[in-house]
């Protein structure tokens, strides 16, 4: 799953080359999300963009809100398997949010994450929830 701001996830590239593209040659399946509100996602079920309320998302509400369904769908047609997550700017922004407020579900439903770019410093906050064994892995 690839995830930034402003659409960019899909035009990152690599010699010229998307990303996403080279990651699907080499075998990944690729999903490029959008936040609330960008041209491709304006359909709520109770509110349309000319409500204010609509326009009430930041960068938590994507974690909360954006980012799981995304990875519902996703899980939903890859066997439950969890989603390796590359995002990019906001991207990980929205990815250390979800990690701080929720981080039992993160655990659940995402095996490793790639921050590029990232728009954010992470204080020390964002990882209490966390315990040395969550960590492991690195050693």
């Amino acid at each position: 799953m690839a995830w930034a701001a402003k659409l960019s996830a899909g035009q990152a590239a690599i010699k010229g080359v998307p990303m996403a593209y080279q990651l699907g040659e080499m075998g990944f399946d690729i999903w490029l999300t959008n936040n609330s509100g960008v041209t491709y996602s304006q359909e709520h079920e109770t509110m349309s963009p000319n409500d204010p309320e609509y326009w009430a998302m930041d960068w938590s509400k994507y974690a909360i809100y954006d980012f799981p369904a995304a990875v519902k769908e996703i899980r939903k047609r890859n066997g439950d398997k969890k989603v390796a997550y590359v995002g990019h700017s906001q991207g990980t922004t929205q990815m250390f949010a979800g990690m701080g407020l929720i981080p039992e579900w993160y655990d659940k439903n995402v095996s490793v994450a790639a921050v590029m770019g990232p728009c954010t410093c992470p204080n020390q906050s964002y990882f209490l929830p966390y315990t040395k064994e969550n960590w492991d892995f690195l050693a």
